[in-house]
């Protein structure tokens, strides 16, 4: 009897120790404590009003612009990333990919002679949905980069260069056309046998200068400023484009370009996965180390850095994670990772309905799919709102390193920060983020405003993403859906601000606005709603505030749906 006795207070033991652990780990908590500075990162430009955009293939251009009529939704969709109607940098739609180096411009779908690699003709069905597309979307929504085929190495280069003087017939290349490209990553040539084996950055050098050449002659005095975008590499030659194209500086080039994929499934044997996408290289690091001595280059040479083509997966993508939630949190923290080292443009590849497109439009439809690689965009264009400096923010201690925070400031607007839980596969449970602001406190209002991103079906959703009420899901034209719900928190005396509990997988957009855009009342208005957070505190006098009343405030109404 004893030893039974001894017996049951062993497992008696046991129990408790278990449900203590349990406790414990459901009341486990992420903190994140991080210092704001006024300090932009070095020789850093303000982030441009047209930072995201998009790159297609050649033949699924007209799935967006429409054939025969033009596809409003499409339309809508670019109007959703220009928050500042006062902003006059148009989005920036490439047309190019691996497709560019097997089109033609081929007017009469004549028999190719002599034979090549010839995938799709470009017809004046082409060219007239461009300039329709141009027509109603006006140059100050959107601007085209033309992609002029390559791999036909004849030496006169009539394919592409037949192709340009359509170009000028349909489109005018002061207004309409951002860029031309020579080509499409030349640096893989001999992989693709576009080249022969031992074709180098030697041999394409002069092949190249000879194309700007005959585009220059075949353009000029008509476009007066330099036309080629240079570079459309991806993988290799950085330092030869440095030291012999970039720095020939703004006569010879519109600006510089590279492309930049974080994973690839070009070989089946390798399958990315999400938690890799997740990591920090991915989402950035690797990139601003690849990248920063070109945006160096070309800022001392007097021209702009585009990513001239981007996604998550190289190689058309991969499902369950170029296609899914958790994507949105790595696009969110690569574009700020690029804007911080100055690189001008992102254009996010897709097209033909591949796993990775940011939005999808069927060629008979109207209807657009919009993906979650579109709401990062969409919410980076917000917190950027048309122009900002992103500025040096300190992480004074954490204990999730996937736990982002951005700072953007503008000179009116107050400052903007943005909170990436990227710790989906790393964490600890809910997250707390502490906040000091950079500046005395008496320059704020006495309330921040916030919004919160998630998707209720998880990481590895397609779909069910809102932004506090307002999603893509459904829409019909282009428009969000719902009504965007934003929240206040009380800014302590002292400049500080404690959010309330983030589950892993949220993306947090706070805004603090500066005394004089601030009232003793939350922002309100027809279209979006304002509640307290009750249910947060801040131990540093940043407790959330009740009640919600209008403020007549510019950047609301900017943001009001």
């Amino acid at each position: 009897q004893q030893m039974r006795g001894r017996e049951g207070l062993c497992y008696l033991i046991v129990i408790v120790l278990l449900v203590l652990v349990c406790v414990s780990s459901s009341n486990a908590q992420d903190t994140v404590n991080v210092q704001l500075t006024n300090n932009r990162y070095p020789d850093n430009p303000p982030i441009s009003p047209n930072f995201v955009g998009f790159s297609f293939e050649v033949g699924s251009v007209p799935y967006y612009t429409g054939y025969y009529a033009v596809k409003q939704s499409f339309i809508q969709l670019l109007k959703n990333l220009h928050f500042t109607p006062s902003s006059s940098l148009p989005t920036i739609l490439r047309i190019g990919g691996n497709s560019v180096d097997t089109t033609w411009f081929n007017p009469n779908n004549s028999i190719l002679t002599p034979p090549g690699k010839n995938s799709y003709n470009i017809t004046i069905r082409d060219l007239l949905s461009y300039q329709r597309f141009m027509q109603n979307a006006t140059s100050s929504l959107a601007t085209f980069v033309l992609g002029l085929n390559f791999a036909n190495n004849s030496g006169s280069y009539e394919w592409g260069l037949n192709y340009l003087a359509a170009i000028q017939r349909y489109l005018d290349l002061n207004t309409e056309v951002y860029a031309i490209e020579i080509g499409n990553e030349p640096d893989l040539f001999p992989s693709h046998d576009l080249r022969p084996d031992n074709w180098t950055f030697t041999n394409y050098l002069p092949e190249w200068t000879r194309y700007v050449q005959l585009i220059n002659n075949s353009t000029n005095p008509r476009y007066p400023r330099p036309l080629v975008q240079s570079g459309t590499m991806c993988c290799n030659w950085h330092q030869q484009y440095i030291d012999n194209i970039i720095s020939l500086g703004r006569t010879f080039q519109r600006s510089s370009c590279f492309h930049y994929y974080p994973l690839a499934a070009c070989n089946p044997i390798y399958t990315p996965t999400l938690s890799q996408l997740l990591s920090d290289g991915p989402s950035g690091q690797s990139a601003v180390r690849s990248f920063r001595n070109m945006t160096a280059a070309s800022r001392a040479a007097g021209i702009p850095f585009n990513i001239g083509e981007s996604n998550s997966v190289a190689c058309a993508g991969t499902a369950n994670v170029s296609n899914v939630y958790g994507t949105t949190l790595w696009g969110l923290d690569y574009l700020f990772n690029l804007a911080t080292i100055g690189v001008n443009s992102v254009q996010f590849h897709g097209g033909y309905g591949g796993v990775y497109d940011p939005i999808s439009i069927r060629p008979n439809l109207e209807v657009p799919d919009v993906r979650p690689l579109y709401y990062s965009m969409y919410l980076f264009s917000m917190v950027t709102n048309g122009s900002a400096d992103v500025m040096q923010t300190q992480i004074l201690n954490t204990t999730n390193s996937l736990i982002k925070v951005w700072s953007v400031r503008q000179s009116t607007d107050g400052v903007k920060i943005l909170i990436i839980h990227k710790g989906v596969f790393r964490s600890n449970g809910t997250a707390v983020i502490n906040i000091q602001l950079a500046d005395n406190a008496t320059n704020y209002g006495t309330f921040a405003k916030y919004v919160s991103m998630n998707s209720s079906a998880g990481v590895y959703s397609t779909y069910n993403i809102s932004i506090s009420g307002l999603t893509f899901d459904g829409t019909q034209d282009g428009a969000p859906v719902g009504q965007m719900r934003w929240r206040t928190l009380r800014v302590g005396t002292n400049g500080s601000i404690r959010t309330p509990a983030i589950t892993p997988g949220t993306v947090m957009f706070l805004w603090v606005p500066f005394a004089q855009n601030n009232s003793s009342q939350a922002p309100n208005s027809s279209d979006s709603a304002t509640t307290s957070d009750n249910n947060s505190s801040n131990n540093n006098g940043a407790t959330s505030i009740s009640g919600a009343a209008s403020v007549k405030d510019k950047w609301i109404k900017y943001f009001s749906f």
